[in-house]
């Protein structure tokens, strides 16, 4: 059993009440004529709105990944890999790899005289500002 006190590292800053920003908005949506339940839902979806701007913006400069599945083949006496399905050449990509590995399955035994390869490809994207010449 732990027996000593903990301190707070940053102390609350002492507010009344009466001036916290979210008792001003509501007093302001109740003046407007809204009732007290729809003035809390309102206050919460505006509050949820920005969570979600902030974890965006958090995240913006953060690279985005991306992995998709694409199936390929070739004959058995060829060297080079084709994209897409053998025999129809449909060229298609997924997300799910699960979904992938039964394409894969489905064109080995549609297309047996053919080999077939699952191929991975992970996108990176990130964002970073342009430097152009001149610019202020």
């Amino acid at each position: 059993m732990i027996t000593e006190s903990v301190t707070p590292t940053v102390s609350p800053t002492p507010r009344r009440p009466q001036e916290h920003p979210g008792t001003v908005l509501f007093n302001l949506l109740l003046q407007a004529g809204l009732d007290a339940d729809t003035a809390r839902q309102r206050i919460h979806a505006h509050a949820g709105m920005i969570a979600r701007e902030q974890q965006y913006l958090a995240d913006a400069d953060a690279p985005h990944v991306r992995v998709t599945y694409r199936l390929e083949y070739r004959e058995c006496e060829d060297d080079v890999w084709q994209p897409g399905t053998a025999g129809i050449g449909v060229r298609w990509s997924c997300t799910n790899q699960s979904e992938a590995l039964a394409h894969l399955a489905e064109a080995r035994q549609r297309w047996p005289h053919y080999e077939h390869q699952l191929v991975e490809v992970t996108t990176t994207v990130t964002q970073m500002p342009l430097a152009v010449p001149g610019a202020p």
